[in-house]
């Protein structure tokens, strides 16, 4: 075995460290080696950085024949580097917990919630009955995907960007997420490296469209093999360690009759005088057009558009957006109080079909008040002053007007009262609770609105009920993969019933253990199906599109209230 350069750091890592031998060292035992493999062959992996952290201390510093009050120094870190054949080994350590990774640039560990990390840590202990620790690491080679660009006259076009993209899931909702870019160069060509194995929408991403129109503001967003439609579009498959050359595709384009202006004027009577000036800035340069159906490319948060007009041109609330494309939209405001540093918004819609949209009056007001009660019933203790509440957008309103409200403390009574709501439609999630709560329903005014949300608006009560029961079911159970081997580290949904899947507080999570164990807490009453996966996106379980897929692979189940269910579930595998 080839000799590995060890770089030794101190760092405090955990208030203790190893046991200590009468003179004030460390007391070795053991050792810590394996070996780095790929996941296509099982050869070695040299030049692969392996970083050992020290953990927690081992059995008894007495046991260890060590001083029976150690001078605790610092921990230590160990890095080494993998020889030819992928192997590394560091000798001497003492008794204890150790966190060991392995990383080298260009290569992954195994898929984790639909994507693939950089690195891979494990844990490795020793001690006296097991002194020499055995770990054994698998990554995977990234990949390449390159290509040529040209513009809609098919010649080659530099500075545009190409990005990678892989689809992900935010609440359920689909959206195109860049994993890497490349600016083509004066060849048109472009090369992204470093990508994980599986399948990427390769497209040019315009630019963001300029108060001065240009040639390049009629481009569409162009997915491989040379289509403006993502149905239509090509996955790319990249392959361990392999090159996915010739991605090759045209841009297209649309005409500069195909985009509208929208203007008009804000009336921001919120508006108050500078304290240092005395003047009163009404202006507002900064908006949000949301689609109002939107679908995967608009990703998800809304655009923000700029007032074309010149800050000298909009001081009282006159705006102009340009370069829009025809769509059903919302528009937003975007206004910052510089007083009390809180934004503030109005939604208007917005149909943009042919013609240029003029003289629009927006007129922005402070939002509607929210007050409610949380009211808990069960048999586990909860104390209403320790749950904190936050509001989630259920339609386009953008995110940048709900996180400035942020989390919502509950008084003793349970009772929370919030100012300046924008006019919106809102699930609840709740902190704070017990593992065993769940909760039971919502109540705005006399509806029941748990499964569609609440819905802040004028005329609409604003008075609310959240009820929360402490008494939840427990749904627990093992995985198993194909060879009847239990799943380590499998990722389990309990889904309700196809009716309530729009209901994201009914979902529960959880992950396998190193025997394929799981438990699921706070379980309302009702039915379900139980899937486990090796590998999922985060939130895909809640769109219905993915989980259609897999629905024949969902194990059905029916929860009562207070009770606890035990199931087996077959893994399903990841394919990338």
């Amino acid at each position: 075995m080839k000799a590995a350069v060890i770089t030794v750091f101190l760092l405090l890592l955990a208030p203790y460290a190893a046991p200590q031998n009468n003179t004030g060292a460390p007391a070795p035992i053991g050792s810590i080696q394996g070996r780095v493999i790929r996941s296509d062959s099982s050869a070695g992996i040299p030049d692969v950085q392996v970083t050992i952290a020290y953990i927690t201390s081992g059995p008894s510093a007495r046991a260890q024949g060590a001083s029976a009050t150690p001078v605790p120094p610092a921990p230590v870190q160990i890095n080494v580097v993998t020889d030819g054949s992928g192997h590394f080994a560091v000798q001497n350590l003492a008794a204890g917990s150790y966190q060991v990774r392995a990383q080298r640039d260009g290569y992954f560990g195994p898929n984790v919630n639909g994507s693939a990390p950089p690195s891979v840590v494990k844990t490795a202990t020793i001690d006296t009955q097991k002194k020499d620790a055995e770990v054994e690491f698998v990554l995977t080679q990234g990949g390449v995907i390159s290509g040529r660009i040209r513009d809609p006259n098919g010649q080659p076009i530099s500075g545009v960007t190409v990005a990678a993209q892989r689809m992900t899931y935010v609440n359920g909702r689909a959206n195109l997420s860049m994993l890497s870019s490349k600016v083509t160069d004066d060849r048109g060509e472009y090369r992204i490296f470093w990508l994980s194995p599986g399948e990427y929408y390769v497209g040019m991403i315009p630019r963001t469209p300029s108060p001065i129109p240009g040639p390049q503001d009629t481009w569409l967003r162009t997915f491989f093999p040379g289509v403006s439609d993502l149905a239509s579009a090509s996955a790319v498959l990249v392959k361990d360690g392999a090159e996915s050359a010739a991605t090759d595709f045209s841009i297209r384009s649309t005409s500069v009759s195909e985009t509208f202006k929208i203007s008009g004027r804000v009336i921001n009577s919120l508006a108050r005088s500078n304290p240092a000036t005395g003047i009163v800035d009404r202006s507002v340069g900064t908006f949000f057009l949301a689609p109002r159906d939107p679908g995967v490319l608009d990703g998800i948060g809304s655009p923000t558009v700029a007032n074309a007009l010149p800050v000298n041109a909009r001081a009282n609330g006159e705006f102009e957006i340009r370069n829009v494309r025809p769509g059903s939209y919302d528009l937003f405001p975007l206004y910052m109080d510089n007083v009390n540093r809180r934004y503030y918004t109005s939604r208007t819609p917005i149909d943009v079909r042919n013609s240029d949209i003029q003289d629009l009056s927006i007129s922005l007001n402070a939002g509607m008040p929210l007050t409610g009660q949380v009211l808990i019933n069960g048999s586990a203790p909860a104390r209403p002053e320790s749950i904190r509440l936050n509001l989630r957008p259920l339609d386009n309103l953008p995110a940048t007007f709900v996180s400035i409200i942020g989390a919502i403390q509950l008084e003793m009574a349970g009772n929370f009262s919030v100012a300046d709501v924008p006019e919106a439609r809102y699930a609840f999630q709740l902190s704070g609770l017990p593992d065993t709560a769940y909760i039971e329903n919502i109540r705005q005014g006399s509806r029941n609105v748990f499964d569609e949300g609440i819905s802040i608006e004028h005329g609409v009560p604003s008075d609310v009920q959240i009820m929360v029961n402490t008494s939840g079911a427990i749904v627990e159970g093992t995985v198993a993969n194909g060879d009847q081997k239990f799943a380590a580290n499998a990722t389990v949904i309990l889904i309700p019933t196809s009716a309530r899947r729009q209901n994201a507080a009914l979902y529960k999570f959880g992950i396998t253990d190193d025997m394929g164990r799981f438990t699921l807490r706070g379980v309302a009453p009702g039915d379900y199906k139980l899937f486990a996966w090796e590998s999922i996106p985060i939130t895909a379980w809640q769109n219905a599109d993915y989980i259609a897929k897999y629905e024949p692979r969902g194990r059905p189940l029916r929860v009562e209230s207070g009770t606890r269910s035990s199931v087996a579930l077959s893994l399903i595998p990841d394919k990338p």
